[in-house]
């Protein structure tokens, strides 16, 4: 099976068997975020035109024209057809989104570990949330919280690093 890691903390990308996949549509990559964001859950047709829509608010009607294109790009064995939908067939800590936010909430609820996992955590960002992904829906859904986690994740190290006498 193919491994694959998805980046969507900063400018999208996706690495594929240790090789970085250029994306060039931006629909594909709004599939494909969408997907690494339900990651592994079905996603249903419906919901996937509904997060990837236009500025517009229209839902781009294409949807199964883009999965099957990304289903080239990919290979079937990451991008499968399931009951009701399609699904991303990797782990969620593939996808940095997911992994940062795992890690802050990891951070928060370990003591003894704070300032490592938040530091692990804060590294995965690289800059805007979705830079270069054509999905304002998916994006207005995803990127204050995860903005707001990286706040409190900054916070809570700098209060930890104080507690600790570091400035």
């Amino acid at each position: 099976m193919s491994t694959i890691t998805v980046g969507l903390l900063g400018r999208f990308d996706v690495v594929l068997d240790a090789h970085t996949v250029d994306l060039t549509s931006g629909r594909q990559r709004a599939v494909l975020a969408a997907l690494a964001l339900a990651a592994p859950r079905t996603v249903s047709p419906a919901l996937l035109a509904e997060q990837i829509a236009s500025n517009s608010g229209v839902p781009h009607p294409d949807v199964e024209i883009e999965v099957r294109s990304l289903r080239s790009d990919l290979g079937d064995d990451l991008v499968r057809s399931d009951t009701g939908g399609w699904r991303l067939d990797i782990e969620p800590s593939a996808v940095d989104a997911t992994r940062f936010t795992r890690l802050v909430s990891t951070a928060l609820r370990a003591p003894g570990r704070t300032s490592t996992l938040l530091t692990d955590a804060l590294a995965l960002w690289r800059g805007e949330p979705f830079t270069g992904v054509d999905a304002p829906v998916l994006e207005q859904a995803h990127r204050p919280g995860l903005i707001e986690c990286r706040l409190v994740a900054v916070e809570r190290l700098a209060d930890f690093e104080l507690a600790r006498g570091r400035p």
